[in-house]
């Protein structure tokens, strides 16, 4: 595996670190973007299961031509 390391000048029109911050903290994305499921309330998502597969599973997925399906 190779790495590259890039120096990089900061900017000081930059919001997050130039000399006049404006954003200084994140925001939730998920309210933002209007994200949750019309109908469903965020409490009946919120325990819904999201299957976690490893990389090496997601590769052998892809390989497979399943495209992250079981």
């Amino acid at each position: 595996m190779k790495f590259r390391e890039l120096k990089l000048r900061k900017d000081p029109a930059c919001p997050i670190c130039g000399e006049h911050r404006t954003i200084d903290h994140l925001i939730d994305y998920e309210v933002f973007c209007g994200s949750t499921i019309q109908g469903v309330s965020e409490t009946e998502t919120s325990g819904a299961a999201i299957e976690e597969i490893t990389v090496t599973e997601l590769n052998k997925r892809l390989k497979a031509g399943l495209n992250g399906q079981h």
